[in-house]
C-alpha cells in the first residue's frame, strides 16, 4: 500500500495474534499507510486488573499468557503501558480508549448464559450452544418478551460497566489511535 493512503485502519483481536518481537513493525506500518488525520481503532485483549485477571496473576505471576491463551493462539498479553510505549515509539497516540470486561463482564455473561439455560430448558428449546443471542432465535415471539427483556438487563449492567469503569481497567480495550 502507498504511504499515507488509508483513513481508517480496523484491527479486531488481532494484536494478541503477533509476537512481541512483530508488533513494533505492524505497529510501524500502520503509522506508514495512515493518512495524516487518519485514525486506528484497535480492539484487543489485555493483561490489566479486572476480576479474572487478578487470579491469574496470582498462579502465573511471570507467563502472562494461560492455557487458555494460548490454545486460543494468543501469543502477547500487553498491560496498557506497554501498548502506550508501542504506539509512542512509533508517533502514535492514544487519542481515546475503554476497558472491556472491567468489573463486572465476567458476572453478568456468567448470569446471561445461566438465564438463559434455564430459560431454555422451560421452554424445551434443543440447542446445541446455549448462551445468550443463540436462545433468543430459537423461542417464539410470544416467550421472546421474556429473553430479550433479560438479555437486554444484562446487556445494560455490562455497558454501565464500561462506562462507569472503562478508565480504570479490564481484560479487553478498546482503543482509538492517531498520529502525533
Amino acid at each position: 500500500m502507498k504511504s499515507n493512503s488509508v483513513d481508517c485502519i480496523i484491527l479486531i483481536d488481532v494484536f494478541e495474534h503477533i509476537s512481541k518481537e512483530d508488533l513494533n513493525k505492524l505497529v510501524c506500518e500502520l503509522n506508514r499507510v495512515l493518512k495524516k488525520d487518519g485514525r486506528i481503532l484497535i480492539f484487543t485483549s489485555e493483561y490489566g486488573f479486572g476480576i479474572g485477571l487478578i487470579w491469574k496473576r496470582l498462579v502465573n505471576p511471570i507467563n502472562m499468557l494461560t492455557k487458555a491463551d494460548v490454545s486460543e493462539g494468543h501469543l502477547n498479553r500487553l498491560k496498557f503501558k506497554e501498548l502506550k510505549e508501542l504506539f509512542e515509539k512509533n508517533n502514535l497516540l492514544i487519542e481515546d480508549y475503554y476497558h472491556y470486561s472491567a468489573l463486572f463482564q465476567q458476572s453478568t455473561d456468567f448470569l446471561k448464559d445461566s438465564f438463559t439455560k434455564i430459560l431454555s430448558h422451560i421452554f424445551r428449546i434443543k440447542s446445541e450452544s446455549r448462551k445468550g443471542q443463540f436462545i433468543k432465535e430459537s423461542v417464539k415471539t410470544k416467550k421472546s418478551f421474556l429473553i430479550d427483556s433479560g438479555l437486554l438487563f444484562f446487556s445494560l449492567i455490562s455497558y454501565l460497566d464500561i462506562l462507569l469503569f472503562g478508565k480504570i481497567t479490564g481484560n479487553s480495550i478498546f482503543l482509538k489511535i492517531k498520529k502525533k
